[in-house]
């Protein structure tokens, strides 16, 4: 390589790390102020929320938490990186300590360190339950079930209601364990709700609605390019119609590809739309649109069409 090409590059290079610079902004000099639990609380709810203030130009958190404390840690309770700047946890009396920091592609703050404690109470009025599974909104393609919920430490037991949308009641047990596994009679929109109780208090109804959807999506149908259409326009216009059935909602995967068994992919997307534009080199191709609804089922029967693309 001669002494100007190794320059050029050099300058290349460094033009493109000073772009990135630009781009992506150092927050090492930031802090991450925390909102809850602050320094020192004493808590008497075992569900704790943690709370601080997003910091501008950080793609993610760091979190850890201890008990009782990062000097002296006996138990990890929780070391994870998150998105967002609130998460929540189900936690038994005693001391801890947490520490949060925010991070981006090229740096992050220095932690910001919080301690506090959770009182011993039988009272659950003020208790939160957590729904782990299934989550608010979700669609499941399999009718048996196991629904998932924190367990609170004061607790003796847990109502489970499971309705329909005809608000019919599926099934209401009484539960010392924060598990349940149920199968579903059929396909429909269900809701289910928990409460903990103990001799003296009990918790509110805490609900979650999902779907349940076992059928596989109709095929969607292609209508341009058409099956052995040659197309001679710098762009391409792929599109096609779909029929949105009583199950969940319907994601197209649209695939052009090289050859029939579509394993030569040159494009590939994921669309809720029914039309997709871009352009691909002359050539012989082959497309389909392949329907997948939220639940994960998809449909059996897309037809894969062919077609030219020629240069003008």
């Amino acid at each position: 390589m001669t002494s100007l090409k190794k320059i050029t590059n050099l300058l290349l290079i460094s033009t493109l790390l000073c772009c990135q610079d630009l781009l992506v902004k150092d927050i090492s000099n930031t802090c991450v102020e925390i909102l809850v639990p602050q320094n020192n609380t004493s808590i008497s709810n075992s569900t704790v929320t943690f709370f601080w203030e997003p910091v501008t130009d950080a793609d993610a958190y760091k979190i850890q938490i201890v008990s009782p404390t990062f000097a002296d840690a006996q138990t990890l309770m929780y070391d994870s990186i998150i998105t967002t700047n609130k998460i929540t946890f189900a936690l038994n009396p005693g001391n801890f300590e947490w520490r949060i920091k925010a991070i981006n592609e090229i740096s992050e703050t220095e932690y910001t360190i919080s301690k506090f404690n959770i009182d011993s109470t039988m009272n659950l009025s003020e208790e939160k339950l957590i729904q782990y599974s299934p989550t608010n909104g979700s669609a499941l393609n399999s009718t048996e079930i196991t629904f998932r919920w924190n367990r609170l430490y004061n607790a003796d037991e847990y109502k489970f209601t499971l309705v329909n949308s005809f608000n019919e009641t599926i099934s209401e047990v009484k539960l010392t364990s924060p598990e349940y596994k149920l199968t579903v009679p059929e396909n429909d929109v269900y809701q289910w709700c928990i409460s903990a109780n103990n001799k003296i208090s009990s918790t509110k109804s805490f609900s979650s609605t999902f779907t349940i959807d076992t059928k596989s999506p109709r095929a969607s149908t292609l209508k341009s390019p058409n099956n052995f259409e040659t197309v001679f326009t710098d762009s391409i216009t792929f599109h096609w119609s779909k029929i949105q059935d009583e199950g969940s909602e319907i994601i197209d995967s649209l695939i052009v590809a090289k050859d029939e068994n579509l394993s030569d992919i040159v494009l590939s997307i994921k669309t809720s739309n029914t039309q997709y534009s871009d352009t691909i080199p002359a050539g012989i191709y082959y497309w389909t649109v392949i329907s997948i609804d939220k639940a994960g089922n998809q449909c059996q029967d897309n037809k894969i069409y062919k077609f030219v693309k020629e240069n003008l």
